[in-house]
Order: structure tokens, then C-alpha cells, then sequence
């Protein structure tokens, strides 16, 4: 590979990868998650 390409791919392509699955995973982890209750929020 060209070294051009390598350092656009490791600026930007991974970069932009972590990104993508950051916010797949947040989406994922948020069907999963259950509210806590309003009582327990309350609680100090």
C-alpha cells in the first residue's frame, strides 16, 4: 500500500470505524438497560 493511503485509512478509517461501533453498541446496550425506578432515583 501507498503510505498516503495508510495514514488516511489510520486517521480516518479507524476513526471513523470506532465511531460506527460506538454507537451501534450504545443503541444495543440502551434496548437492555431497565430504567430504575423513581423511588430509587430519589434515594441519596
Amino acid at each position: 500500500y501507498h503510505p498516503e493511503f495508510w495514514v488516511d485509512f489510520k486517521v480516518f478509517g479507524s476513526l471513523g470505524l470506532t465511531l460506527l461501533f460506538m454507537v451501534a453498541q450504545a443503541i444495543y446496550l440502551m434496548r437492555h438497560i431497565t430504567p430504575e425506578s423513581a423511588e430509587e432515583q430519589s434515594k441519596p
